[in-house]
């Protein structure tokens, strides 16, 4: 169960589905994703794992996030990247409600999410996210 702050803005616990594409796109062993300027950068095979987990993160931040043109839905979006670079320079980054880069004080909760290896993982990684978000951690939704 979601710790209380989330309560208002997520279900209680993960939709049953959840747990059924967490175990279809398992984490690869010995991995763990980062996220930084570039967004999370890897070989372009490990990337659907963490298309996987962004969705909850991506729905909250915009639940969350103020529009910058005042509107009363918010937009947000995954852009995957594959260039004529290294492979190794592949990856998924996450286009925040004013169309930039995902704010800073999100990167260690996308991170969190990303390497969570099964729904109850995923879960632990959610309430740690619920739990950064103070009167703090709100402000910086809108930095």
């Amino acid at each position: 169960r979601f710790c209380t702050l989330l309560e208002a803005h997520m279900p209680a616990q993960l939709p049953s589905g959840f747990a059924d594409v967490l175990a279809r796109h398992p984490l690869p062993e010995g991995v763990k994703y980062a996220y930084g300027t570039a967004g999370f950068r890897t070989v372009g095979a490990r990337i659907p794992p963490v298309a996987a987990r962004m969705g909850p993160l991506i729905w909250l931040k915009a639940k969350l996030s103020a529009d910058p043109r005042g509107a009363s839905s918010k937009r947000m979006g995954v852009m995957i990247t594959a260039s004529h670079n290294p492979h190794e320079d592949n990856g998924l980054k996450i286009v925040d409600v004013d169309g930039g880069m995902l704010s800073i004080a999100w990167e260690p909760f996308a991170a969190a999410l990303a390497n969570a290896a099964d729904a109850e993982a995923y879960a632990a990684a959610l309430d740690g996210v619920a739990e950064a978000m103070g009167e703090e951690a709100r402000a910086a939704v809108d930095a």
